[in-house]
């Protein structure tokens, strides 16, 4: 699609031109699963430019248009954009959800590459909770995914929080910093909150 290869070229303007013109042609014919591929790009777009309260509306139709169409690998993509679009406006239990949704699409059309940045997301999302352990097997098993697939990027980035969490839990009070998934708008390191018998008590 024009659009999201124009988003990629950071043409991002003229990505939503296009975007919405697709957008439109689509509804006059009812395709729902490029439809649904069309409300993800345009939700992108938003993302990246950090327009927040026009990203979740976008993705929100994306799902609504995903959900009735039977593509589930549409499906699963769209919700792991969608989770990543809620971690983001701090509504970690919807951004868990919509994981666990694109792990179980994924593992049903069997997809590895999907498969592993769902686990990658939901590593991150226990990092957000200060929950290292459950972290760590999310990642651990996302490199397992990861291996052999053209993702090798994503395999060394969650081989790197693994090795921080050890960090992390070697000395709990040192301050470590964590990769986030490649999606997300902010590259900084994620720092994890204070944890007090095991529940979080402030955010990043």
């Amino acid at each position: 699609m024009l659009g999201s290869v124009l988003d990629q070229a950071l043409q991002r303007q003229v990505a939503l031109q296009h975007l919405n013109r697709a957008r439109v042609m689509l509804m006059a014919v009812g395709n729902t699963s490029n439809l649904a591929v069309a409300y993800q790009a345009i939700s992108r777009v938003h993302y990246r430019e950090r327009r927040l309260p026009e990203a979740p509306d976008a993705i929100e139709e994306a799902w609504k248009q995903a959900e009735l169409s039977d593509n589930t690998f549409i499906q699963a993509v769209v919700s792991l954009t969608y989770s990543m679009i809620l971690f983001t406006a701090n509504k970690d239990i919807e951004a868990q959800k919509h994981i666990e949704i694109a792990l179980r699409k994924a593992l049903h059309f069997g997809n590895r590459l999907t498969v592993a940045r769902a686990l990658q997301y939901m590593g991150y999302g226990n990092l957000r909770k200060g929950d290292y352990q459950n972290a760590y097997d999310a990642y651990g098993a996302a490199v397992e995914q990861y291996h052999g697939t053209v993702d090798t990027w994503g395999e060394t980035r969650c081989k790197a929080n693994m090795a921080k969490i050890n960090q992390k839990q070697g000395n709990p009070d040192e301050l470590v910093g964590f990769y986030r998934p490649a999606p997300d708008v902010d590259q900084s390191l994620f720092y994890p909150p204070m944890v007090a018998s095991g529940v979080p008590v402030s955010g990043s």
